[in-house]
């Protein structure tokens, strides 16, 4: 509560820094309850009206930041910029200082034209050394290739079971990724690898996206 009446105050005086020069609000209006003639009252609605959304923001960018610090993820493994070979697959590892709920922790593969994809392996824990990692098949082709680990909430969840659910029923949607992730789903950290292919192998495969 404080928070918010803290942030009402300051949209408040940035509306009236910005909006009085302008004499958009007039003076006075005339014919109306008297409580409605003065711009006072108006500049009091308009910044009710920001306000929410403000602190909506600023609950989201807390949380983001929390759980991953709360939890203390980190990649650890491969290097930044390390390569990887498509058709095999290769281990992404990490840490952590508290271990995550349950399926709330989930890599995402980000391609170069910005699809996102849920990895569907599953992280294995190691609670006594405090790490994690996981496998991970390359099927895109060469190039770079953007790794990113995650915290989930239920809207996050949700997300990503409708896609594998969707991806394991129609054939054609496998060359699509998500272009837009749930606002619980926080990054606590990316890496980018560079995709290399095998001889020839690779060329015969013309999968898209890391499933």
């Amino acid at each position: 509560m404080g928070a918010y009446i803290v942030v009402l105050i300051t949209v408040f005086a940035l509306i009236w820094a910005l909006v009085e020069p302008t004499g958009i609000i007039p003076a006075q209006f005339d014919s109306l309850p008297s409580f409605l003639e003065y711009r006072f009252f108006y500049h009091i609605c308009l910044s009710l009206l920001i306000t929410p959304h403000v602190v909506l923001f600023l609950v989201l960018q807390r949380n983001k930041t929390s759980k991953c610090e709360y939890y203390g993820i980190e990649i650890l493994s491969p290097d930044n910029g390390g390569p990887v070979y498509r058709g095999r697959e290769f281990t992404i590892s990490g840490s952590f200082k508290k271990r995550p709920p349950s399926k709330s922790m989930k890599l995402f593969t980000i391609a170069r034209d910005k699809q996102i994809w849920p990895l569907r392996n599953t992280l294995s824990f190691d609670d006594d050394r405090k790490r994690w990692q996981v496998q991970v098949p390359v099927r895109d082709t060469a190039g770079l290739l953007t790794i990113m680990i995650a915290i989930m909430g239920e809207a996050g969840h949700a997300l990503c079971d409708y896609f594998d659910e969707i991806y394991n029923r129609f054939d054609g949607t496998k060359s699509l990724g998500i272009k837009n992730l749930t606002p619980d789903i926080w990054e606590c950290g990316r890496i980018v690898v560079e995709v290399k292919e095998v001889g020839g192998q690779g060329a015969a495969q013309q999968l898209t996206g890391v499933s």
